[in-house]
């Protein structure tokens, strides 16, 4: 049977008294889960619904997504090939995030996956007839 690709199960890896480096080889996996290319890594991230900030390592679809598998997964932070990670009982990881990875953040860094983007933007649905990005409502 294969997994929905839409559909993510949390797991618990403090839980389940893994050690550090199973704790590494499952967000590894969990990396590598999310495609080859830069384009597939984003194709997926969409798909599950993951949405981030660019230009914040803690807040970036990579890190929304691992935190999201991995409830006690504490703080992710994106970095330049790296992830940092600190579990709920304070243990802390640095994962090596692939080339895939590290591409994908990047171009998403520079607005190519804008559908992945939470930053403010304007209301598309706004009223028409309003200025300036200001709706009157009555």
């Amino acid at each position: 049977m294969t997994a929905d690709p839409a559909v993510i199960v949390p797991i618990d890896v403090a839980g389940q008294g893994l050690l550090p480096e199973e704790i590494t080889d499952h967000v590894a996996g969990l990396l590598a889960d999310l495609g080859a290319t830069p384009g597939a890594i984003g194709r997926r991230l969409a798909a599950l619904g993951i949405t981030g900030h660019r230009d914040e390592s803690d807040r970036c679809p990579i890190a929304n997504y691992l935190r999201r598998v991995n409830p006690s997964l504490h703080a992710v932070n994106v970095l330049d090939g790296v992830i940092e990670i600190r579990t709920e009982a304070g243990t802390e990881l640095t994962v090596p995030a692939s080339d895939e990875v590290s591409e994908f953040v990047s171009l998403f860094d520079q607005n190519y996956f804008p559908r992945l983007d939470a930053s403010a933007q304007p209301n598309p649905a706004a009223d028409p007839g309003t200025t300036a990005r200001q709706e009157a409502r009555s």
